[in-house]
């Protein structure tokens, strides 16, 4: 019987003989076989899906980095989006007020060129204001009066310009300031001439400072002043013409050397002279793209309009002295002894500027 497997379990309850046959022994091992197959199969199959576990938590904690990730860049989004829509808002409240600006000085244009009637251009394409004011419609009279009225030209023959208009850091003083005019180089004793028609609104003699000054009011709020002078040709309430010797040039004041120092100002605030002392007919719209502080459609249209009431019937036109619409008396001027008891020479309409 040494094919059958005797196995003897003793207990309590007594003693009991099993009997396992080679098939027997063969199926219980294939069984536990089986059962050992089956136990590695779910540890690796445990394994599997630990792992499978890991890399989606991996995976959840990267995506829940990005989606932190996007969530501030959505806010920087959208933080930035309210910046943009309230420019454009505060844009679109500018525009409009603008449009508005516009609309009324248009308007007030329209007003003032149905007044001036064929003088001045009724419309353009586009509405745009500074080509509204057609400069080659304006009389060549016109142009003249201007160039007579404000400050243009060289008030002196001068060698170059030593400063310019702006900062600079002043010869004298050391230190970086504004500079609110122009300093011409000139021999001591150069005339120096108005440069444009006017009240002598000003004459000072300092030993500091400008020195020597005169300061000429002319229309429509603009002044011209010259310092540093060597003597002064001219008194206070003097009418003035533009090429009138006022005074020669010197070294007075706070000044390193000769030279005038030139300043145009309009309503009280400083321009740039180089562009008025370059203005002449020839070049007569080259000002008005350089200097933006004037406002030069409505300042050229009211001298445009003066010129037209000033302007007597063809038959009875004369020369005529722009200082008799201004003044009931002659005006005075000093030469370098005494003033001048000649009259002074009317300004003429039909005469090119000086």
């Amino acid at each position: 019987m040494k094919d059958i497997l005797h196995i003897t379990v003793s207990g309590n309850n007594g003693t009991r003989h099993l009997a396992l046959t080679v098939e027997r022994r063969k199926a219980l091992l294939a069984a536990l076989a089986g059962f050992v197959v089956f136990l590695l199969l779910m540890f690796g199959y445990i394994r599997f899906l630990q792992w499978q576990a890991d890399d989606a938590g991996t995976r959840l904690a990267k995506n829940r980095e990005e989606l932190a990730t996007l969530a501030d860049d959505l806010t920087a989004a959208r933080e930035a989006f309210e910046q943009v829509e309230e420019q454009r808002l505060l844009l679109e409240t500018s525009i409009a007020r603008k449009t508005e600006e516009l609309s009324a000085a248009t308007e007030r244009l329209d007003n003032l060129e149905d007044k001036l009637g064929s003088g001045m251009p009724t419309s353009l394409d586009g509405g745009d204001l500074a080509h509204r004011l057609d400069l080659a419609s304006i009389a060549m009279s016109s142009r003249e009066v201007t160039l007579n009225l404000i400050p243009n030209g060289h008030p002196l023959e001068y060698a170059y310009i030593s400063s310019g208009f702006g900062k600079r850091k002043h010869p004298v003083k050391g230190r970086v300031i504004e500079h609110a005019g122009l300093d011409l180089v000139a021999h001591r004793g150069t005339p120096v001439h108005a440069t444009a028609d006017g009240v002598v609104e000003l004459v000072s003699r300092r030993k500091t400072g400008y020195g020597n000054m005169i300061l000429v009011s002319h229309a429509f709020g603009f002044k011209s002043r010259y310092a540093h002078l060597k003597s002064i040709e001219v008194k206070r309430g003097a009418f003035v013409h533009k090429g009138d010797v006022i005074a020669y040039s010197g070294n007075t004041g706070t000044s390193t050397g000769p030279h005038l120092h030139y300043e145009v100002t309009y309503a009280g605030f400083p321009l740039n002279p180089k562009p008025f002392v370059d203005w002449q007919l020839d070049n007569y719209e080259q000002l008005f793209d350089s200097e933006n502080q004037v406002p030069w459609p409505s300042l050229l249209a009211t001298i445009e309009s003066l010129r037209t009431l000033w302007q007597p019937p063809l038959s009875q036109q004369e020369p005529y002295s722009v200082a008799s619409l201004s003044s009931p008396a002659t005006s005075t001027s000093t030469d370098t002894s005494k003033e001048s008891s000649e009259p002074t020479k009317p300004f003429v309409l039909a005469e090119t500027a000086k």
